[in-house]
């Protein structure tokens, strides 16, 4: 496979058509903004401000429960599985009398 050689091409030459662009209101300059920066110390939070209560989650928030809580909601979480175990179970046992 041979190279090809690359010739120049002429671009013709073109004339832009001018736009008409209204000319823009320039802002006449101001004198330079000053920021002053003030430092201030933040004050220690006290120990009662640290101090969070126990507060549920909502909805998908979570948060810290309580143990009773915790207990409730798993229980609601598996008492279908309960319920089916326990219907099985009871429903099988009365098949062997």
């Amino acid at each position: 496979s041979t190279p090809v050689p690359v010739l120049p091409t002429s671009v013709p030459a073109t004339a832009v058509p001018p736009t008409a662009v209204p000319p823009t209101a320039v802002p006449a300059p101001s004198a330079p903004v000053v920021v002053e920066v003030v430092v201030t110390a933040t004050p220690e939070a006290s120990e009662d401000l640290l101090v969070e209560e126990d507060s549920g989650g909502s909805c998908n928030m979570p948060g810290k429960v309580s143990g009773a809580t915790g207990a409730v909601n798993g229980l609601m979480l598996f008492s279908p599985l309960l319920f089916l175990a326990g219907y099985k179970g009871f429903k099988g046992r009365n098949r062997k009398r």
